[in-house]
């Protein structure tokens, strides 16, 4: 009885719940109906509002329209129209009632970013900076960070304060702010521009865009950056661009692009590109274009190297006849006067020739080659110098005394050059050219304790090394710093004085200072040929074999001294000896008694050699 009871009771629970959940379920769908039918019926209300306010404004009632839209500020219910409430509010110029109502809504909802940057546009157009800065702080990094860019800048730029503050590093993140939200690639030129005055060339380099607005710019930027790769790309693009049409800015890419094959080491391009500018102004009235001096004696270099005297005497007499006064002309105008006037050293069968009152063919080449007469280099360099009394020209000047008139002794061209540092110096500083050309004089002549004091006392006044602190460990950490050429000489000494760490380590920056690193393998094109032999040598003393020989295969291409060359054939050849790779070893000391017949160790090697087989 009792369980029949219980069935029944069940059953009746089991009916009402399904009767309670359906109720329960029903009410929910009415609730969501409502709230959606709600939320659409809101913002019909809404935008009808404002259709009737935009009616009101376009009649000219613009008293009831501020009333409605006053009104209709408590039912914005969003961002959207709480923003379509300020457009209505600025269209008939009720900007207070604007920015009040915007203020209200960013305390409701700070982090809106549409609601501050709008707020932030408003301070601007009024030009209350000091807001427009503070409200458009949090902009920053934003979609909306070109705004805050904008206020920072106006406030500067309409303070009192100097408007060069704007290129302090301080206002980085607004110019990029500004070139995310603009896409105006000026901005971005500004952030590369703000490394560069900072010394953060690699940072600027980083900036570079692939379809650059200003390429020339951009391969400035990368050649500052020592990546000659990037800067060959957009000067070619800037070349293109330009289509000959200025032809001073086409001096400027042209020089840039001859550079950056020189520091890779392709002399032969660097000249092509070169050629192709001079053939472009061959028929122009004028030459006044700002590197057309460098790129005339850089080319007249590259083909008295060649061989190529003919066209180096026109190109350097060009150079000089438009640049009177352009030192590096007269300097190789001079260094080709003196190398056409040196005798040839000739072989036993040449001299026996002469004897017969004979020549070969390449004896008459050379007996009726060029030359540049030394009476006419010393009138361009003293007219010169009538103009300009530089310490270049002085030292010059002096060169060819010397040159010209061998009988001066040692001890006399020493005294006149103390005596020139001595005029020239400001403050105990004396100026470079002086400095590198004592330095080297002194050094040629076997005065290398005078040599030494010269170049470490003039170091240490440039550079404010600390005196209590070792020499060579400020050397070592001011390397970037100090003048290459003097950090060759240094590199020179201390191998002199046995020191292998700190000679190693500026030989090695030295040659590959360009890429930091000998991994890339790019000789810097500033290095003298010697100082990477003596690299080399460094490597092979120190059992780096490998490294040796790559750096003086690199340098077979490079040198054009026959001695030089000679030396170092007979260098790999040792190499190559080293290793028992004895038919390698005696095709390189071969080449190098083929070169130089004169080179003495080569021949004894090629005598080692044979008894090796």
């Amino acid at each position: 009885m009792f369980v029949r009871i219980w069935k029944k009771r069940m059953n009746k629970i089991k009916k009402l719940t399904k009767k309670i959940f359906y109720a329960f379920f029903c009410v929910i769908c009415l609730l969501s109906v409502f709230s959606s039918c709600s939320k659409s019926s809101k913002k019909k209300s809404f935008i009808s509002s404002l259709n009737s306010i935009d009616a009101l404004i376009q009649q000219g009632f613009y008293s009831d329209a501020v009333n409605e839209i006053s009104k209709l500020e408590k039912t914005a219910f969003n961002s959207w129209t709480q923003l379509g409430i300020v457009k209505r509010y600025l269209k008939i110029a009720e900007t207070d009632r604007a920015q009040k109502f915007l203020l209200e809504c960013l305390k409701k909802n700070p982090e809106n970013l549409e609601i501050r940057s709008v707020l932030t546009n408003l301070y601007l157009e009024k030009k209350d900076f000091d807001n427009a800065v503070f409200y458009g702080k949090e902009l920053k990094g934003s979609k909306f960070g070109s705004l805050y860019s904008e206020a920072v800048f106006s406030k500067v730029l309409n303070s009192e304060k100097d408007s060069s503050a704007l290129f302090s590093m301080d206002f980085y993140s607004e110019y990029f702010d500004a070139y995310q939200g603009s896409k105006n690639q000026a901005w971005l030129v500004n952030c590369a521009l703000l490394n560069l005055i900072s010394g953060n060339y690699e940072s600027a380099k980083k900036l570079s865009p692939e379809n650059a607005e200003n390429p020339f710019f951009w391969a400035l930027c990368n050649f500052d950056a020592e990546d000659y790769g990037n800067s060959i790309f957009y000067s070619d693009i800037a070349l293109s661009s330009n289509k000959h049409i200025d032809l001073k800015l086409d001096s400027y890419l042209t020089s840039i692009l001859s550079d950056c094959y020189v520091f890779l080491s392709d002399y032969d391009s660097a000249e092509v590109v070169r050629e192709n500018f001079i053939d472009r102004i061959q028929n122009s009235s004028s030459y006044d274009y700002p590197e057309l001096p460098v790129i005339l004696t850089n080319s007249a270099v590259w083909n008295f190297d060649k061989q190529n005297y003919e066209s180096a005497f026109d190109l350097i007499l060009l150079t000089l006849n438009n640049f009177p006064d352009f030192f590096p002309a007269l300097s190789v105008y001079a260094d080709f006067s003196y190398k056409t006037d040196v005798s040839k050293t000739e072989s036993f069968q040449q001299r026996e020739l002469r004897d017969y009152g004979m020549a070969s063919l390449e004896m008459e080449k050379y007996d009726n080659r060029l030359k540049i007469p030394f009476s006419d280099v010393v009138f361009r360099v003293n007219k010169s110098l009538e103009k300009l009394k530089t310490p270049e020209l002085y030292l010059l000047s002096y060169d060819l005394k010397y040159k010209n008139q061998k009988n001066y002794s040692v001890n006399e061209k020493t005294s006149d050059l103390y005596k020139m540092i001595e005029r020239n110096s400001v403050e105990n500083e004396i100026p470079s050219v002086l400095l590198n050309y004592a330095v080297q004089f002194l050094i040629s002549v076997n005065k290398l304790d005078e040599a030494w004091n010269l170049l470490s006392k003039s170091v240490c006044t440039k550079y404010g090394f600390d005196e209590d602190e070792n020499f060579w460990k400020n050397v070592i950490l001011n390397s970037s710093s100090i003048e290459f050429l003097q950090l060759e000489f240094l590199a020179y000494f201390a191998a002199l004085k046995h020191l292998k760490r700190e000679a190693f380590a500026l030989y090695e920056h030295c040659v590959y200072e360009c890429y930091n690193s000998e991994e890339d393998f790019y000789i810097s094109a500033q290095v003298s040929d010697e100082s990477c032999i003596n690299l080399s040598d460094i490597y092979f003393a120190n059992g780096e074999l490998d490294k040796a020989l790559k750096l003086y295969a690199k340098l077979t291409g490079r040198v054009n001294d026959s001695y030089l060359k000679s030396l170092i054939y007979y260098r790999i050849s040792m190499i190559y000896f080293s290793k028992k790779d004895f038919f390698n070893a005696k095709l390189n000391a071969d080449y190098a008694v083929s070169i130089n017949s004169r080179n003495v160790e080569a021949k004894f090697l090629l005598s080692q050699i044979e008894n090796k087989k």
